[in-house]
């Protein structure tokens, strides 16, 4: 098929395009893009994942690639990027944004969470295949206040869909050093299910981010 068709004068300026997000860590990620004119200086703008360009922090470069500080951790961002030819003639902002993840700080061991300090979930992440995702919330739990959960309701009800395949993950960076210890890891978990044996589960995954 065909889709989003344009026509359009070729500006003076014109805008750049392959913008690449690359070296991310929790704090800063490195931009570069190609430049389709003879610009020396851009304006880079970076926001969260979905922001509207005008509306983000805008920073003005003189490097291609430059490498943008100061990030949030464990936030997932969008950047866009223009060239400036000459005084007042700039281009549009690149039509299609680098998106990218800033990673977490690691916690350290012996690591111990209860969910009950908001603070230390803003240190997780989570990401899903649907809508449906893991929050963390007070409808249940079985100590304290807090829990995280499944919900289709971002957190109000633990709840799915019926006949919905839902790949849910919640995660959380651990420094593990180079001690060559063991290590036991220990939760309170309650999973259900349906009476015609399609229930759900539980997976604990140990890898290298």
């Amino acid at each position: 098929y065909v889709d989003n068709l344009t026509l359009e004068l070729i500006p003076s300026c014109r805008r750049p395009d392959s913008l690449v997000a690359s070296n991310v860590s929790a704090t800063s990620v490195q931009l570069g893009w190609n430049e389709n004119n003879s610009a020396s200086q851009w304006v880079v703008e970076y926001g969260p994942e979905g922001f509207v360009p005008g509306y983000g922090t805008a920073l003005a470069v003189n490097t291609n690639p430059v490498v943008i500080t100061s990030l949030t951790p464990a936030t997932i961002y969008d950047a866009y990027v223009k060239s400036i030819c000459t005084i007042g003639d700039t281009s549009d902002y690149c039509r299609i944004p680098a998106s990218f993840s800033t990673s977490q700080i690691p916690a350290n061991v012996p690591y111990v969470y209860d969910f009950e300090n908001p603070g230390e979930w803003g240190n997780w992440q989570t990401s899903s295949n649907t809508d449906i995702s893991w929050f963390r919330g007070s409808v249940f739990a079985n100590d304290g206040e807090y829990s995280i959960y499944i919900s289709a309701d971002s957190g109000a009800t633990r709840s799915t869909r019926l006949n919905q395949i839902v790949n849910a993950v919640a995660y959380r960076d651990i420094n593990f050093d180079t001690v060559s210890d063991s290590y036991v890891l220990t939760f309170r978990t309650h999973v259900g299910g349906s009476t015609d044996g399609n229930y759900d589960g539980v997976s604990v995954v140990l890898a290298d981010p």
